[in-house]
């Protein structure tokens, strides 16, 4: 039996959010905000259809800002028991997913909590205060049970927190998590789409093919399929626009119509909704959208799109928006090129050993994500040079726009989301000449701009060769 919500229950679902968020806001204890009201927006398909949601029904945070997640509840009616087997094994999946160690199964007739220890699922609690409601009738008309419920059991969760039963997970934890599920459950079936597709139009083939010749060296040690590995970049492309699409709203009110996207919307609309927002902001190379990437088959589309909605009522500090930044960062490099980016560290002794002059202008040609012009950006900041101009004099290119979509995120921080990252795509080759100019769109103006590369006093990258014409003669 496949679980999937039907309109009751998701009424039902916001009802319950509704009366936990009244009540908790006039206690103090760690729960301190419902949520899912929002993903459940986009409970139903592009046909009007009913469908499984990717995240719990309830979710439970321990901050008014949704950052911190405590446990997620899933929700049905009574006709569908706690002790359906579906049912608990759908919940826990949800949990995992996440990283929580707790799930709760609400059926407005009993209410059960499970805990994990040790890798098993073992029921904590089992309440049974809501046994006179037994029809779906019965959650309106006594709906008086549940709601003199609820405010006991909240204090009970409360105290399994404070025992340490129940813990909590942050947002970057969590999208970290959540984007390791997108990509691994889904790249196969993503791929044998592209594949069926390619039958219809030979030409995906060929694209992909082409691109394989260029870039497996990058994959080979985890996927000896073209396709898998095509699909891992096109999932990838997704996730980032839309994380960084939902962190960039603060600055960038254009932003704000992803905030609209839904299940009814196709990938095309969305992607001329990233087009939009690229107009006036300076992240093309990470809001690109990776060729192909609205051919995706329903069940991957309607995952993004819970995953969008997930994010879309968090509100970000500049803390959290910092280790957000930082963790997508370090997730996109292991999911694709982790294996052969430059170690920190070993980034770090390049940059100190090179860089002289803190006020020059710096470029790594083959920056790939953008680890050694990160690391000349710290150095500079920690030598007291600004922030604007810090921007101004570290380039990084690569041949490859996947990994730019990445080092722009890495160069990009809280306060310098409206300053220009000198961030573009080019093969190293082509840069061996001082009038060679570069195109990248203003955040502040929404501009195209035009650069003229200057000379260089410092080239950092891993290439056993420099382009000599570009090198500021010392």
């Amino acid at each position: 039996m496949s679980i999937i919500m039907n309109e009751n229950e998701r009424s039902a679902a916001i009802d319950l959010i509704t009366e936990i968020n009244q009540y908790v806001s006039t206690v103090n204890i760690v729960i301190k905000k419902a949520g899912g009201e929002i993903t459940m927006n986009n409970f139903k398909n592009a046909e009007g259809n009913s469908r499984k949601i990717m995240f719990p029904d309830v979710l439970l945070y321990s901050d008014t800002n949704k950052i911190n997640l405590l446990q997620g509840w899933e929700l049905k009616m009574p006709d569908v028991s706690v002790h359906d087997n579906t049912y608990i094994l759908d919940a826990q999946d949800k949990a995992e997913k996440l990283g929580l160690n707790t799930t709760v199964l609400w059926n407005f007739h009993e209410v059960v909590l499970y805990v994990k220890n040790n890798g098993q699922w073992i029921i904590e609690k089992q309440w049974g205060d809501l046994l006179e409601i037994t029809t779906r009738e019965d959650v309106v008309k006594k709906q008086i049970i549940w709601k003199n419920f609820l405010p006991s059991l909240l204090r009970e969760l409360n105290e399994f927190y404070h025992t340490g039963v129940i813990k909590e997970k942050k947002l970057d934890e969590i999208s970290d998590r959540v984007t390791t599920y997108l990509i691994e459950d889904h790249k196969q079936l993503l791929a044998d789409h592209l594949k069926s597709k390619a039958k219809e139009n030979r030409i995906i083939d060929a694209k992909i093919n082409e691109w394989w010749k260029v870039t497996k060296i990058e994959y080979l040690k985890d996927e000896a399929d073209p396709y898998i590995a095509f699909s891992k970049n096109i999932l990838l492309n997704w996730i980032t626009r839309f994380i960084f699409g939902n962190l960039i709203m603060p600055v960038h009110d254009v932003a704000k119509c992803i905030l609209d996207i839904s299940t009814l919307n196709k990938p095309d609309e969305v992607n001329n909704m990233f087009e939009k927002i690229t107009k006036i902001s300076d992240y093309y190379t990470i809001f690109q959208a990776q060729q192909f990437n609205n051919l995706l088959p329903e069940l991957v589309w309607n995952r993004l799109i819970d995953f969008n909605a997930f994010l879309n009522d968090k509100v970000v500090t500049h803390e959290i928006l910092q280790q957000l930044l930082e963790s997508s960062v370090n997730q996109f490099k292991r999911e694709i090129i982790g294996q052969y980016t430059t170690p920190e560290n070993v980034a770090k002794l390049l940059v100190l050993s090179t860089v002289v002059d803190s006020t020059s202008n710096d470029i790594d040609p083959c920056c790939g994500t953008g680890t050694i012009p990160k690391e000349v950006m710290k150095l500079k900041q920690k030598l007291g040079i600004t922030e604007r101009e810090i921007h101004d004099t570290t380039w990084a290119s690569d041949k490859m726009m996947f990994p730019l979509q990445v080092a722009n995120m890495a160069l990009t921080t809280p306060t310098s989301m409206n300053m220009i990252n000198k961030v573009f795509q080019r093969n190293v080759f082509s840069l061996a000449n001082v009038s060679e100019t570069v195109k990248i769109t203003s955040p502040e103006t929404g501009e195209l701009m035009e650069f003229t590369l200057p000379k260089f006093k410092n080239i950092l990258s891993n290439l056993p060769f420099v382009p000599f014409e570009i090198i500021e003669k010392k």
